[in-house]
């Protein structure tokens, strides 16, 4: 087989530039924007409160950039720090448990600017485009904590829809603070009501804000 990819990720004001110098390129100022760079894809995320970068490169050349990094002034922090940060910049991450699960904009990635409509073709491409030129987005991204541990693939249920599920945690994470968070995706009519993951009348879920207008807010103001 050919060679096992890793995920490294960096994050902090001044990533970019530390980035930069430990890779020897100049990297994107905006989210979403991405560069090759010897096997390696690096993309800047759409974070509001920080730089943050993901980078997508061959397992073998993981401890190499890590010590550049290090070098460079960079500190290294846990996976589940990474987790926290991403669900508080209200940026999903598609897992095995969710895949297929939910479109992009679900995931508020057009407001995010995730989606380009005016180029390229891909798998689903007409229910995302139907999405959005019709106007028919119901469920999207909401940030949400609880007392007890969230998984994602996780259904969602409120008082009123009684055993139908209204959505699904994306991600989640152990919150320093107290408790929980998780991004969820939720039916926006029912969010308002009293949330329970895992089953009807499971785990209290509690709404937090957003960096970020929601979509359908954006929809209603127009």
């Amino acid at each position: 087989g050919g060679p096992e990819f890793t995920l490294l990720a960096v994050r902090g004001n001044g990533a970019g530039e530390l980035l930069g110098r430990a890779l020897g390129i100049a990297l994107g100022k905006s989210g979403n924007s991405g560069v090759v760079h010897d096997d390696a894809i690096i993309t800047r995320l759409p974070w509001a409160e920080a730089e943050a970068f993901l980078i997508i490169l061959p397992a073998s050349r993981v401890e190499a950039l890590s010590a550049k990094l290090g070098t460079a002034g960079a500190r290294s922090g846990a996976a589940e720090d990474w987790r926290l940060w991403a669900i508080q910049a209200g940026v999903g991450m598609i897992s095995r448990a969710t895949t297929e699960k939910i479109i992009p904009q679900e995931l508020n990635l057009e407001v995010l600017g995730g989606i380009n409509f005016k180029k390229g073709c891909y798998p689903g491409q007409e229910i995302v485009a139907r999405s959005h030129y019709l106007g028919k987005l119901k469920n999207q991204t909401y940030r949400v904590a609880a007392s007890a541990p969230l998984q994602a693939g996780e259904e969602i249920f409120c008082t009123s829809m009684g055993a139908q599920s209204i959505g699904i945690v994306i991600n989640a994470a152990q919150d320093p603070l107290g408790g929980f968070a998780a991004l969820a995706v939720l039916r926006a009519a029912n969010a308002g009501e009293s949330l329970m993951a895992g089953a009807p009348g499971g785990t209290p879920l509690s709404l937090r804000e957003l960096p970020y207008t929601l979509p359908l807010d954006i929809a209603s103001e127009e």
